[in-house]
């Protein structure tokens, strides 16, 4: 009698814990939070190496600057005859919501493909944001880090000479 007693209030206290609360639902969709944080303008914070290589007997170093690293300049000098990459210094970006998007700057070393504007649109679980130049020319970008005011993309740039370079555009928003 005692067990069944027990078990009864047992089972009450149960049902009275877990049926008188109401789970919040989720109001924030993650997509819909990227596509808020995504859209605006964008200034260049810095523009870094993506990953280690050794050029030339030269180590360059993960993260190193394009824009400030002084060995980086010089590699950049002699192989180009200066550092493209201190004229994308105010580079902006500029992403709608409405899925459209506009660069204003020097973009021939950062987005040679994309550099006149077109469509972006966010795939791969809102992981990759894809720009459309024109309806037949995909440039995608991983996004590594993405907050309000900050998002970093993964860009792919090829360097004559050396191949393709992986890099890291450091954006903070306007």
């Amino acid at each position: 009698m005692k067990q069944t007693r027990f078990f009864t209030m047992m089972l009450a206290c149960f049902f009275l814990i877990f049926s008188g609360c109401k789970k919040e639902e989720v109001k924030d969709d993650i997509r819909e939070t990227k596509l808020e944080w995504i859209a605006g303008t964008w200034k260049q914070k810095d523009i870094t190496l993506g990953a280690s290589a050794r050029v030339s007997g030269i180590d360059l170093i993960q993260g190193s600057s394009l824009v400030s690293d002084p060995m980086l300049n010089a590699v950049f000098t002699a192989l180009f005859g200066g550092n493209p990459y201190l004229l994308t210094a105010n580079n902006t970006y500029t992403f709608n919501r409405n899925g459209t998007y506009s660069m204003e700057g020097s973009m021939d070393w950062v987005f040679p493909k994309s550099k006149d504007g077109g469509t972006w649109i966010l795939e791969l679980h809102d992981t990759v944001i894809s720009l459309f130049p024109s309806p037949s020319v995909r440039d995608p970008h991983w996004i590594t880090t993405i907050r309000p005011n900050e998002m970093e993309l993964v860009l792919s740039v090829n360097f004559p000479g050396l191949g393709d370079v992986p890099l890291n555009l450091l954006l903070e928003k306007q």
